[in-house]
């Protein structure tokens, strides 16, 4: 069973809620939100997520240090 190591709030888009997108350390992603609860299917806040990750992957320096932004 995946152990969940990190947990990000993502505010919803259409209401005033903040689902937590979880990633264990198997690098599986869950979310709090009734799309991933209920079908266990990726939902925008995943994709969300992922796409943060690859965007601050991909914002290396030169020298090789991680911006995050």
């Amino acid at each position: 069973m995946p152990k969940w190591i990190e947990r990000i709030p993502v505010d919803s888009e259409t209401s005033d809620a903040t689902y937590v997108v979880g990633i264990s350390d198997e690098g599986e992603y869950g979310c709090s939100c009734p799309h991933w609860k209920f079908r266990r299917q990726e939902c925008k806040h995943i994709r969300s997520v992922m796409a943060e990750i690859t965007s601050a992957k991909a914002d290396v320096t030169a020298a090789g240090d991680r911006r995050v932004s």
